[in-house]
């Protein structure tokens, strides 16, 4: 279904991290909606990670401060307020908000834009609240029925919104897959050959992510390991004390670019996700492109993105299914495989039913 040519359609992208999956996904979904003929809008942070692609125009909804905490908080509301609300307040478009940013503060943008009479799309990506408890997970739904349509990218997440009677819609996740430059890919394959890693999980290293388990099935079953991301707290610390005298892991406890990601990702191989929670996995939708292994765990929305699944969570039952796949992954591609028909139309079509609704 090709977008009608018109100067009239148009959407307004809201993304206030600037860094990470849920804006390397919203960069995604803007080149696909650009392609189809749609002037794409990306409300943002002033400094990216990632420049957005040509052709899509980007307004700055936050500036990036540093400071004591009680002046990020001036500077924030002053952002809130003079930047993100005012692009909220036109009436007559149709928006889509990525991801939760701060759960109380995209439910009032959610309700806010809705009022003035907006059409309203949401991807909250997880709809349960990492962090904030009870009160964080209110808000989270109260974005959700305060949206026209909650858009989600796995059945568990349709279920969920089903027993609390509200709308959705199930689109195929992509994520913004660059290639790699030969340099960086050069780097990682030394590594990857020198240290002998023939496995690796990439991203924040969080508890509920379950690298104790992945450090100990990957030491059963002699395999080498790289856990390359951001720590959240004391995580990274605490897993280098659960590493055995002599055992082949390494763990880099620092912000991972895109492109260093993805080729670290190649390099290695075989990708590791055993987390405890998660509805799906934006690094498991990326990597998926590059034809590599993705072994993950049988939670939410994983078992539908992984070349294997695994469905105890045991070292016994992760080494073997590390091993088998270390076996089968290929360490030459750095291109991604291109969108298929199928999601450029998915996508397509929700803007132009949204559109037409307005």
């Amino acid at each position: 279904m090709a977008m009608p040519k018109t100067d009239d359609l148009s959407i307004l992208l809201v993304e206030l991290g600037g860094r990470g999956g849920v804006y390397q996904h919203t960069l995604a979904v803007a080149e696909l909606i650009f392609s189809g003929d749609c002037s794409v809008t990306l409300l943002t942070v002033s400094q990216p990670e990632i420049a957005a692609p040509r052709g899509i125009h980007v307004k700055v909804g936050v500036v990036s401060s540093r400071g004591p905490r009680a002046w990020r908080a001036i500077r924030l509301l002053a952002n809130l307020s003079f930047r993100v609300l005012p692009a909220l307040l036109r009436s007559g478009q149709v928006i889509w908000i990525q991801g939760t940013y701060k759960p109380k503060i995209t439910w009032l943008m959610a309700a806010i834009a809705r009022r003035r009479g907006n059409e309203v799309l949401f991807s909250p990506h997880n709809l349960f609240a990492r962090y904030g408890g009870a009160r964080a997970q209110r808000h989270i739904e109260n974005a959700c029925r305060a949206a026209s349509t909650v858009v989600v990218y796995n059945e568990p997440d349709t279920r969920f919104l089903d027993q609390r009677g509200i709308e959705w819609r199930e689109l195929p996740l992509v994520q913004y897959a660059p290639v790699p430059d030969e340099a960086v890919m050069d780097y990682w394959r030394r590594f990857a050959r020198d240290q002998t890693v023939q496995v690796c999980a990439i991203g924040q290293i969080r508890a509920d992510k379950n690298y104790s388990l992945l450090i100990k099935a990957c030491a059963d079953a002699g395999l080498g390991l790289l856990i390359a991301g951001e720590s959240v707290g004391e995580e990274a610390s605490k897993l280098r004390g659960e590493i055995v005298k002599g055992q082949n892991v390494h763990i880099i406890d620092s912000y991972i670019d895109l492109d260093t990601l993805v080729a670290i990702a190649c390099c290695v191989g075989t990708v590791a996700l055993p987390y405890e929670v998660a509805s799906q996995s934006g690094v498991a939708a990326l990597l998926a492109r590059y034809g590599l292994q993705i072994v993950v765990a049988d939670i939410g929305g994983l078992a539908a993105q992984g070349t294997r699944v695994v469905g105890a969570q045991t070292a016994a039952a992760w080494g073997q299914a590390l091993v088998e796949s270390a076996r089968l992954a290929v360490r030459t591609r750095n291109e991604p495989l291109p969108t298929d028909a199928h999601t450029y139309e998915t996508y397509n079509a929700l803007i132009l039913e949204s559109w037409a609704r307005l």
